[in-house]
């Protein structure tokens, strides 16, 4: 359908828009319905993307609890190794200077 034409010294472009709409009134019930749709895409699209960005964050501080917990393994494994140092620097030690053996 066209629009119908715009009268000279009328009321304008809004009065012509309005005349059009006002003639076809399934035209507000096909905008709102698209509206509708577009705004429920919206939402379920906010929606998705709060449930994503939760699940990242999740994600994100499994990783850093990982992390921390291999670091430590880390430390752990260097601090046992360098007892292990010390223990056979001192046994070293005692067996070379049997006097030394109890300080």
């Amino acid at each position: 359908m066209q629009p119908p034409p715009v009268e000279q010294g009328g009321g304008g472009w809004l009065d012509a828009i309005g005349s059009f709409i006002t003639k076809n009134p399934q035209l507000i019930s096909g905008l709102a319905g698209a509206g509708a749709s577009i705004y429920g895409a919206h939402r379920m699209g906010s929606a998705r993307d709060r449930e994503v960005a939760a699940q990242v964050e999740a994600e994100q501080a499994r990783l850093e609890q990982r992390k921390k917990e291999h670091e430590d393994a880390l430390a752990r494994e260097e601090k046992e190794r360098e007892m292990q140092r010390v223990a056979m620097i001192i046994n070293a030690i005692s067996r070379t200077m049997p006097g030394l053996a109890g300080f």
